[in-house]
């Protein structure tokens, strides 16, 4: 059994409807689907109805559980929530305004069990018509034409869609997607990525073909909406880091007015309205976690944005309530017990 992650969610309901649609012509139906909703509270009915009229057994639905006392473009710490949540080791990241081929998830079960090897989805970029989101899924499967083909094993994930099959376990040796470093540009691969290549954690064949990822005008600027409840968006300011689109910005010219503090060898930098922090090299970061075969995400660091969630695993792991399950992590960003500095 494997569990289905999912994440990203929009304002609107039909890539929701899409997504749901997608699961349910996957040749192997032994998942369960771990939805971190956004707008958990307008979609709480909907998720029901849709698993019971596409037949999906076993799914979890809650919200984001985001730290909603640090500012961010994207709260990165969601990816760790639904993995936490997951009852299975093996997992697959699956984001809406996606479809995938319908044997992607059998492909992803059966490499790893047989090869202990994972799969890594590349992807298309087309637009989004109409009839994807209406009409029935042979509509999508015909058109589409989606013909994977596999490439050569590899250490390295590309993960440049966000979308790649991998293990809860192997994720907690590294202590799961960096919550601290805000790398800027695409932090969460260039993060993963880092870490993964040295470590030895990975073996994986990329499919490529195997999944479209549809053009849609609820993309980065719609980013606010995606945290339904309370603004936690990136304060703005002129002296904020969202300012900086690229990392080497920040290396040649810092926002002097920000606090900079030295943390486990590096140099940081912190926005002082809504405490978004990264690393002021970032190369110097990367590089570390490439050259460094123990490499964990950081947690701890100044302010106490990230989480050791291996110890939250434990605790998580204690209770079978998913009401108490989801207690535990909203307390959790803000509770010492989980944020203890774990070495980089």
């Amino acid at each position: 059994m494997i569990s289905i992650l999912t994440t990203n969610v929009f304002p609107g309901q039909d890539h929701i409807i899409m997504a749901a649609k997608c699961l349910s012509t996957q040749t192997c139906q032994d998942f369960e689907w771990v939805f971190l909703d956004g707008h958990y509270n307008k979609n709480k009915d909907l998720i029901s109805s849709l698993c019971n009229e596409y037949k999906i057994k076993r799914y979890i639905h809650a919200p984001l559980c985001k730290a909603e006392h640090i500012g961010r473009r994207f709260h990165w710490e969601i990816y760790n929530n639904a993995l936490l949540l997951a009852s299975n080791d093996l997992f697959l990241r699956f984001g809406v305004y996606r479809w995938i081929h319908p044997s992607v998830i059998e492909n992803a079960v059966n490499s790893y069990y047989q090869n202990k090897i994972f799969i890594d989805l590349s992807h298309q970029t087309l637009d989004l018509k109409s009839e994807y989101l209406y009409s029935d899924t042979n509509c999508i499967v015909e058109d589409l034409h989606l013909e994977p083909s596999v490439t050569n094993q590899s250490n390295l994930m590309v993960c440049s869609s966000g979308m790649f099959s991998y293990t809860k376990s192997k994720m907690l040796m590294m202590n799961g997607n960096d919550e601290a470093a805000i790398l800027i540009v695409h932090c969460e691969d260039a993060d993963l990525n880092s870490r993964w290549s040295n470590c030895g954690h990975t073996k994986n064949i990329t499919y490529n073909n195997s999944m479209i990822r549809f053009q849609h005008h609820k993309s980065t600027n719609d980013i606010i909406p995606l945290l339904e409840g309370k603004n936690t968006y990136c304060c703005g300011a002129n002296n904020c880091l969202i300012h900086y689109p690229f990392s080497f910005d920040l290396d040649h010219d810092p926002p002097v007015q920000n606090p900079k503090f030295e943390y486990k060898g590096f140099t940081w930098i912190k926005c002082d309205c809504c405490g978004t922090v990264a690393p002021v090299n970032a190369d110097s970061y990367l590089s570390h976690t490439r050259n460094n075969k123990i490499t964990y995400a950081s947690v701890g660091v100044d302010g106490r944005v990230g989480r050791d969630i291996n110890i939250l695993n434990k605790d998580i792991n204690k209770v079978n309530n998913i009401n108490e399950k989801f207690n535990i992590l909203l307390e959790s960003h803000t509770n010492l017990k989980y944020l203890n500095n774990t070495e980089l």
